[in-house]
């Protein structure tokens, strides 16, 4: 048994990081004005227990701050400016879940090691605690890097779908015969390559055991068109609004 796609869902990729500062609470709410189908962001927990939206372990990049946010308290973290806003702090995981919340959109929720490079095993549980207390927890998607985050999902009893996306380093270290060896190990339902290392073996290698093909960093035309080629199950993008028009494009009938 095989399985394909039947429409290619689109995910904003940290709100849609190429038209408004990527994890911003402007994002969240512009992209709303969009169709798309979920908005993808990044957590890790604060050194309260707090979970607070941000790609990187470090402040710098994003933030007018430096060093590992993970070592200050979330109140901390919420006076923290980002970058490319004018009043746009660090938000708190809640935030985004009471803007969502009224909506119908999916959240793709991606579990972020800490500065150790380290599965934080209290990351998953206080997710699903605000998850829980939003009405929001049948409504996301987990994906990680990281399989231990994946791995203790399942253990807890969670049925919430999983991706495991595939780090290029993995992909080329075990080719996809060994990544997708893992993924049917640890019964991981999806696995998402980065775009540039997808192509149409590797979609129909995936399918192939009976595991769900997507992918990430869609971020260009020539990318998107690609991914809908593939008719990958669904795709992150820094630009839904050129991915929603691609979309729309593929599926005219004239």
């Amino acid at each position: 048994m095989t399985f394909t796609a039947s429409r290619t869902l689109i995910a904003a990729h940290r709100g849609g990081a190429g038209l408004w500062p990527e994890n911003s609470m402007t994002a969240f709410r512009s992209v709303l004005a969009l169709p798309v189908d979920q908005i993808e962001t990044d957590i890790h927990l604060s050194a309260d227990g707090e979970p607070f939206i941000l790609h990187d372990a470090k402040l710098d990049r994003t933030t007018e701050a430096t060093g590992v946010a993970s070592k200050l308290p979330f109140p901390d973290l919420a006076h923290i400016r980002l970058k490319g806003t004018t009043a746009d702090t660090i938000p708190h995981l809640d935030e985004l879940l009471a803007l969502m919340r009224p909506t119908d959109l999916t959240l793709r929720l991606e579990l972020k090691r800490n500065a150790f490079s380290e599965a934080d095993p209290n990351l998953l549980p206080r997710a699903v605690k605000s998850l829980e207390t939003h009405a929001m927890l049948t409504r996301t998607v987990f994906t990680s890097f990281d399989r231990r985050y994946l791995a203790q999902a399942r253990s807890t009893g969670l049925t919430n779908p999983l991706i495991w996306l595939i780090a290029p380093s993995e992909q080329e270290r075990h080719g996809i015969d060994g990544i997708l060896d893992m993924a049917q190990a640890a019964e991981l339902p999806e696995i998402a390559p980065r775009i540039n290392l997808a192509d149409a073996d590797v979609a129909a290698a995936t399918r192939a055991r009976n595991i769900r093909f997507g992918c990430y960093a869609v971020n260009d035309g020539p990318a998107i068109d690609k991914a809908l080629a593939l008719n990958a199950s669904v795709f992150t993008t820094d630009r839904p609004d050129l991915a929603l028009a691609a979309r729309e494009k593929s599926c005219d009938p004239n």
